[in-house]
C-alpha cells in the first residue's frame, strides 16, 4: 500500500510539474493515471 501511495503521489507531483513547464499538457492533471502515456 505504501508503494502504491508512493506511486501515485510522484504521478500527481509530475503532472503538476508539467502543468507549470507545459500548459499544453494540463489535461495530464484531469487524467492522471495516464501520466506515463503523456509523458511519452
Amino acid at each position: 500500500m505504501h508503494a502504491a501511495n508512493k506511486i501515485a503521489n510522484q504521478c500527481s507531483f509530475n503532472a503538476s510539474n508539467n502543468i507549470h513547464h507545459k500548459p499544453k499538457q494540463s489535461h495530464a492533471n484531469l487524467h492522471p493515471h495516464n501520466i506515463q502515456q503523456s509523458t511519452f
